[in-house]
């Protein structure tokens, strides 16, 4: 065999099926990724702004009596939307002990906030102050976002200070700053599983 034919296929006829092979399953690979790459692409929402007017979805984790839904919705919808904090007291529980506060976060933050898209969730507790809405949302910037309302009556309140996590002082300026008055702080907590140190119990 010259050197011409030991590089020409023809010349080699058991060489062929095994290249037959090799581009089927190189198709089917290609087809394969292609159909994932499509399907990935149509699970994505690149424009959450035309879903607005589409029915929000709820994954209740209680059954939301009649009329509730669509009052916290309306209400989130209206506060979000205020340009003033008189519009916006309208919304909130106990506006008289967050008006200060609501003074300086928006005249620092500006008075606009990002409208919601839709819900995704709502959940109902009891505390000892009444029944408090627990609602899961997303806004129109595709962030998830939390909050809560009071029922009192007929109507649905804002927790507005545990919306916007809302502290007088940064943690970064109170470190600094280290104030001798008392300052109101937010802070997460978590439950902790591990050893207690050395003359602490759990009851404690």
């Amino acid at each position: 065999m010259n050197k011409e034919q030991r590089h020409n296929p023809v010349a080699r006829p058991w060489l062929r099926p095994i290249l037959i092979c090799m581009a089927a399953v190189g198709i089917a690979c290609l087809a394969i990724t292609g159909g994932m790459i499509w399907h990935l692409m149509g699970s994505i929402d690149f424009e959450p702004e035309a879903a607005e007017a589409s029915t929000p979805e709820v994954a209740a984790a209680v059954t939301v009596p009649k009329g509730a839904k669509e009052t916290i919705e309306a209400n989130m919808r209206a506060f979000l939307l205020a340009e003033t904090n008189e519009d916006r007291f309208k919304y909130v529980y106990q506006p008289e002990d967050e008006k200060s506060s609501m003074d300086r976060y928006y005249g620092q933050q500006g008075h606009r906030g990002i409208p919601l898209w839709k819900t995704q969730r709502i959940e109902k507790t009891n505390s000892t102050e009444g029944e408090i809405w627990f609602v899961v949302y997303r806004d129109l910037n595709n962030k998830q976002r939390l909050v809560s309302f009071q029922k009192l009556g007929d109507h649905y309140l804002l927790h507005w200070s545990a919306m916007t996590a809302y502290c007088e002082m940064p943690w970064g300026e109170f470190i600094v700053q280290r104030p001798s008055r008392p300052v109101m702080m937010r802070c997460y907590l978590r439950q902790y599983e591990g050893a207690w140190p050395v003359g602490i119990s759990p009851e404690q």
